[in-house]
């Protein structure tokens, strides 16, 4: 139908041109734009600078800051979730490091999120992947899952890794979790487990305190397995192994100690000892890194005082961890003798 024939939307009579951009009804006299405008108030501008100053170490407390600016809490609530929106759409996660060897770091947050008297376990999956001759790492892009840390779902957070950048990791560095063991071997990678989680879990079954009445004990098992950990004296390290066999037998040594640590530590020793084996890697021992970006999820959620919605836990995660982008992951620098 040609355009001089089209009817009116509103009596299906005939058009009649009422100036450049409008036409009338030749029954009802009404009139309408041909291109017609969105109705209602125009939106603001959106900006994701006020999304940055809230997210960042020293953020704005929403009461203090809706006063100073004119608005309700509510109003800059709603203004906060725009412009987070936003910030997720636009800005760009790091990419991989390119034609470089890489390792890759680890560690999974878990947070309690509440229903009112009902709550809901998530985990927070980190993935950090850091140049050999780096001390920076680049942060991916987090997974969150609704339940307890799993084997499963660190593959699926680690098949987010790009192929390029996956094909060309040769180590990963965790914490003593037992799955990380299964999930290099299947990836044909060297495992390098961190060694303060290990000295952690020697504290928490028995304490080096005063008043501890295992604190002599305790002091001996630390020794031998600092030793163990760290020396490159093929001797040493047999004699303390030895040390550590003796201490499983040994009845005044706690039963919990036997069976969760000493005997675990003489099974899997050597995935500490990685970075001395290939000291070319320039391995780091810790899941520090890791840490450090745990701490800034908690400690932001502490200061906004919990958070009770699944989505925007998710949106404030991948926030926070993109506007940081990357993380000082320094190796650990051995050079062999």
């Amino acid at each position: 139908m040609s355009q001089k024939h089209t009817k009116s939307p509103c009596c299906q009579g005939k058009t009649i041109r009422f100036g450049q951009r409008r036409r009338q009804c030749s029954i009802c006299k009404k009139t309408w734009r041909i291109r017609q405008k969105r109705k209602g108030r125009k939106a603001k501008r959106m900006n994701t600078d006020i999304v940055k100053r809230y997210l960042c170490k020293n953020g704005f407390n929403l009461d203090e800051h809706a006063s100073r600016i004119g608005i309700t809490v509510p109003a800059l609530r709603k203004r906060i979730r725009k412009n987070l929106n936003l910030l997720l759409e636009t800005e760009q996660w790091t990419e991989p490091p390119k034609n470089k060897d890489l390792v890759v770091v680890i560690d999974a947050l878990l947070q309690q999120i509440f229903f009112g008297k009902d709550k809901k376990c998530y985990t927070v999956y980190l993935v950090l992947l850091r140049a050999l001759d780096d001390n920076e790492a680049i942060i991916l892009k987090p997974v969150i899952f609704p339940r307890y840390e799993n084997k499963l779902d660190w593959e699926r957070a680690l098949n987010n890794i790009p192929k390029s950048a996956r094909n060309r990791i040769l180590a990963l560095i965790g914490d003593g979790k037992p799955c990380y063991i299964t999930i290099a071997k299947d990836n044909n990678w060297l495992l390098q487990r961190c060694h303060f989680h290990l000295l952690a879990e020697l504290n928490r079954y028995a304490s080096k305190k005063r008043k501890s009445k295992n604190r002599e004990l305790i002091s001996k098992i630390d020794k031998e397995v600092r030793i163990i950990i760290t020396t490159t004296d093929k001797n040493k390290l047999q004699e303390s192994l030895k040390k550590i066999l003796l201490f499983t037998n040994n009845p005044n040594v706690p039963q919990r100690i036997k069976t969760r640590f000493l005997k675990g530590l003489l099974r899997n020793y050597e995935y500490y000892r990685t970075y001395l084996n290939y000291p070319e890697l320039n391995l780091p021992i810790t899941t520090n890194s890791c840490e450090a970006l745990n701490s800034i999820i908690g400690n932001f959620l502490m200061r906004i005082r919990g958070i009770n919605s699944p989505s925007a836990f998710r949106k404030l995660v991948q926030a926070l961890m993109l506007l940081r982008k990357r993380v000082a992951c320094k190796g650990s620098n051995h050079q062999p003798n």
